[in-house]
C-alpha cells in the first residue's frame, strides 16, 4: 500500500509541473532557439583587419573580407585570461578552425567567441 501512495504522489507532482510549464510558455519570450544569425567579430588573415559581422547559421567559413576582398575572414576568438583576440590558423581540406586551440600569446585554453563590445 505504501508504494502505491508514493508512485501516487510522485504522479500528481510531475501533472502538476506538467501543468505549471503548460500555462506559463508564453510568460517569457524566448527567441534563442530560432535565431538563424548573431553578431560576432571576424578577422581576416590577409590584411589583419577586424570588423563586426552578422554571421548567419548557412555561413561558410572563410567569408569574403569587407576590406580588402579576399577570402581570408575567419571568426575572432579572445582569450579570456589575457584579452588576447586572435584567429586561428585553420587547417584541413577544406580549411576550417581546429576544434580545440590556445592562446597564442599566453597558451591558455581558456578562449571563446570575441563579441562586439566586449
Amino acid at each position: 500500500m505504501r508504494t502505491w501512495g508514493l508512485i501516487a504522489i510522485v504522479a500528481g507532482l510531475l501533472l502538476l509541473a506538467g501543468v505549471v510549464v503548460y500555462l506559463r510558455r508564453d510568460s517569457f519570450p524566448n527567441d534563442l532557439g530560432s535565431r538563424r544569425d548573431y553578431d560576432s567579430l571576424v578577422m581576416c588573415r590577409a590584411c589583419g583587419q577586424s570588423y563586426p559581422a552578422n554571421i548567419r547559421a548557412t555561413d561558410v567559413f572563410p567569408l569574403v573580407c569587407e576590406k580588402c576582398g579576399k577570402k581570408e575572414a575567419w571568426p575572432q576568438k579572445q582569450c579570456y585570461s589575457c584579452g588576447n583576440r586572435f584567429v586561428p590558423p585553420p587547417e584541413g581540406n577544406p580549411p576550417h578552425l581546429p576544434m580545440m586551440y590556445k592562446c597564442p600569446k599566453c597558451g591558455s585554453s581558456s578562449v571563446g567567441a570575441a563579441t562586439p563590445g566586449k
